[in-house]
């Protein structure tokens, strides 16, 4: 599910004027990494926000997801990467980037490949991977009506 899915089933929850912005995010590394639900609503509506979010996770995993929402998200993906690699400056960011995380240097090509050879299935197994595995939460500003971690 695309982050701009994700953003207007949550949406469609409740009339919430309170959410700002919601957004998913990932960090490889050779050994780890860090999946991740990025949130910021107003105080009164964070457990619902929140809630909604993990939820759409949830509902991947469990098959929910259509082949068009992939394709939109490797779109999306690949022409992020294609403007962030433009410029002199981004491309050598990509570039360090790389050698840093993996130890060697793929060229744009070969990542649009990479991107392009990713299938439902493997969208819907991270999702279970995501949903199965061990959880942390940060928060900050009034914390409230923000869930903990274990009531998700």
């Amino acid at each position: 599910m695309s982050c701009i899915t994700m953003f207007r089933t949550i949406l469609q929850v409740q009339e919430w004027l309170w959410l700002d912005l919601v957004s998913a995010f990932n960090a490889s590394y050779s050994d780890s990494g860090l999946f991740g639900i990025y949130t910021i609503s107003q105080a009164a509506a964070a457990g619902d926000v929140i809630k909604a979010a993990y939820n759409q996770v949830k509902a991947i995993a469990q098959g929910n997801l259509s082949s068009t929402d992939v394709q939109a998200a490797k779109n999306k993906l690949k022409a992020g990467y294609l403007m962030s690699v433009e410029s002199s400056e981004g491309f050598l960011d990509e570039i360090g980037s790389q050698a840093l995380v993996a130890g060697s240097y793929v060229p744009p090509p070969t990542v649009l490949q990479q991107i392009d050879s990713v299938a439902d299935a493997d969208v819907i197994n991270a999702a279970k991977k995501f949903v199965s595995g061990q959880k942390s939460m940060a928060a900050s500003g009034n914390l409230g009506h923000t869930p903990f971690v274990d009531e998700l």
